[in-house]
Parts: C-alpha cells; structure tokens; sequence
C-alpha cells in the first residue's frame, strides 16, 4: 500500500515538473496576422480582434502549374485567368469571429493530395501555437471545394464540420474522362485548330490563351458551337471558352504527373451530334496507359463516409463543375448511411462565384447545424439582392 502511495506521489511530482518544463501556450496578442512557411508550402494565419474561438481552413482553388503559389495580400496575376475567393473568404470569416489559416500547397495545378496535406498540416500548426478550435470548419472551391470532402473524410477529429463550394466528389477518372477529355476531344473534332490536343500540350499553353484562341475558333463555326454547348449543358461561348481553358490545363497536369494518357475512348459511345454515327465512325480513339490509368485511381476519391455535418454550396450555372455532378456524393451518403449529415444547397450564379452575404450566411447555416444540431433546409440559398461584388 505504502509502495503505491510513493508511486502516486512521484507521478504527481513528475507531471508537475513536466508541466512547469512545459512551455505554456500563451494567449495570442490579437489581431494576428501571421505568414510563414511548413514543409515548402506557404501558409497564412489571420486572427480577429474579437476572436470567437472558431477556425476557418481555407483550401484555395485551381492554379495552374507554373504560377507562383498565392495568398491574400500577394500581387494579383493579370490575364492568367485565374481570380482568387481566398480575399472575400478571409474578410468574411473574420468579420463573423473566426481565425483563417490557409496554404498556398507546396505545388500548384491539380494538386488534390498535397492539397489535403498542406492544409492539415497548417490546421495542426495552429493548434499548436493558438490552441483548440471550436467550432473548427474546413472550407474550400471549386478544387478547393473538392478537397474539402477528401479532408472532412480523411481527417474527422480535425474539424467540427465542412464546406465545399463549388466542388465535386465524383470519382476522379471518371470525372476527368467523361467531362474534360471527352469535351476537349469533341471540340478538336467539331472546331479544330486549338492548340495541343487531349494528348499534347505546348509548353506555351495558358488560360488566358486558350481562352482567347477558342472564342476565335468558335467564331468561324458557329453551328459546331451551338452543339457542343448543347451536349455539355454549357450557356455560351464565354462558358465554353473558360471551361476549355480550365480543363486543358488539368488535362496536362494530369497527363505530367500520371506520365501518360489515362483515358481510353475505344469503348465509348459519343451521343447528341447531329450525326451520332458518323461522329463515332470518325472520332479519334485512344488506348489509355494502365500506370497513368493506376496513377489516376489513387487519386482522392471521397466515399460519402462522413461524421461530421457538410454543407455544399454549389452554384446552378457553373460550367466547369456542373451542379448535377455533385448528385453522387448525394447519393454516396445515402449508400453509406450518412446522408443525415450531407445538405446541398445552391445560389443563382453563371459561375463558381459568390455574394458575400452568401457566403456569410453558409457559415452562419453551418454554424448552427454544428453547435445546435439545426440542420439547413436543402435547396436554394436565399438572400436579398445586395450590390455587393461577387466573391469568386
């Protein structure tokens, strides 16, 4: 019995020590605005003065391969096509109490693991230095918004809850083969001239060039366009032309990084042409790489197994991500049980673009789902008009 006595006293003794060797985590001077760099990806950590306790980790979007990473308060590109939501995020979050740390990643372009990575090695760098969370929210768009689910699956106890924007979850291969490859094919079959192909990709490339190129193309058949914008539910030209621009662009990324081509078409049927059998006899077919094919697959492909609340903010018209792909991850949660913890909600936009007030009120509807168990009504998200700029 004494021996135990001892034994408690000097674990009680040594947990003292330990904790007086301990350095203690002081209370952050706020505001914060901190910069800094973990394991070569560039992060930001911005802290308000009135401070809620919350957290906001925001996953940025797609940025081709070759920009410099960027975070808010970097010099903004001029004609790369490429606008940044992280400002309108970051300003809104705050003003509702939450900090906001975000990653610039370690690479750009179709960077969906390092993605993950980078942002929860941020997310366990400020807990480190600023303490516990709550409520803790992992947010993102477009890619961002993609990302988001692979973390709210991949990491549970790290966040409290999650909102993609403007992101999908359907798995990667067949995504990038029946949308990107299969678009990008079709117009280089119906509207030729475009440079590179599903294939090839000219260092010279960029979004902004393309973009300006297709119009161009587009211009001269205007017939071919009304049809393909017909096929991929796009709105218009300025639609296609940004769509094209993104995907060929993730196209070569994927192409770099799997080493090879991995989409076949050999087995597929292409309909909705004026002509669906002569476009079939005529279009080109490629046989796929099994490693670019293997490569593809162990991309993140997000399960619909959560347990924490999601809410997806998705606007109706964005041609790059289609509203209607996010109908899988709907129905994965209903596969897995969980659909009680998936809302999706939309917002009239052409694009993956977003009010202000929008975006507040996501949080504000996420919010409450956290702390109080109110779960959002599905549907259209519905705010005054404002004047407010949109936040894309």
């Amino acid at each position: 019995m004494i021996e135990k006595i001892r034994c408690s006293l000097l674990i009680a003794c040594l947990i003292v020590m330990l904790s007086a060797i301990a350095p203690a985590q002081e209370k952050p001077k706020l505001p914060v605005a901190e910069t800094g760099e973990i394991n070569g990806a560039r992060f930001r950590v911005d802290i308000p003065e009135n401070w809620n306790g919350g957290l906001v980790v925001w996953i940025h979007g797609y940025r081709p391969a070759g920009l410099p990473p960027r975070l808010p308060g970097d010099p903004a590109e001029q004609g790369q096509g490429v606008v940044s939501s992280s400002e309108s995020v970051t300003q809104i979050a705050l003003s509702l109490g939450y900090a906001v740390a975000q990653s610039a990643f370690r690479i750009q372009g179709f960077a969906l693991r390092e993605g993950a990575e980078d942002s929860e090695a941020l997310r366990q760098y400020f807990k480190r230095k600023y303490g516990k969370s709550y409520p803790a929210i992992v947010a993102g768009n477009h890619m961002g918004g993609l990302i988001t689910y692979d973390v709210i699956e991949r990491f549970p106890d790290s966040y409290d809850g999650a909102l993609p924007m403007g992101g999908t979850a359907e798995p990667k291969l067949e995504f990038l083969k029946s949308r990107m490859f299969d678009l990008r094919l079709l117009f280089d079959h119906f509207i030729p001239g475009l440079s590179g192909s599903v294939v090839e990709f000219p260092q010279s490339l960029s979004h902004s060039g393309i973009m300006a190129q297709s119009k161009d193309l587009m211009k001269q058949k205007p017939e071919e366009t009304k049809m393909l914008l017909r096929i991929f539910g796009i709105r218009n030209e300025e639609g296609m032309a940004r769509t094209l621009a993104t995907y060929t662009l993730v196209l070569r990324d994927v192409y770099n990084s799997a080493r090879g081509n991995a989409f076949d078409n050999r087995n597929t049927y292409y309909k909705g042409s004026d002509d669906d059998l002569k476009l079939n006899r005529e279009i080109k077919r490629y046989q796929s790489d099994p490693k670019a094919v293997e490569h593809v697959r162990q991309l993140p492909a997000p399960s619909g197994r959560i347990t924490k609340p999601v809410l997806a903010l998705n606007p109706h018209g964005d041609p790059v991500v289609p509203i209607e792909s996010t109908h899988y991850y709907d129905t994965a949660t209903q596969r897995t049980g969980t659909s009680h913890l998936y809302v999706q909600m939309w917002v009239e936009a052409p694009w993956a673009s977003y009010k202000p007030e929008e975006i507040r009120r996501a949080l504000e509807l996420l919010a409450e789902w956290i702390k109080h168990g109110k779960r959002p009504t599905p549907g259209e998200l519905k705010i005054k008009a404002s004047s407010s700029a949109s936040a894309r």
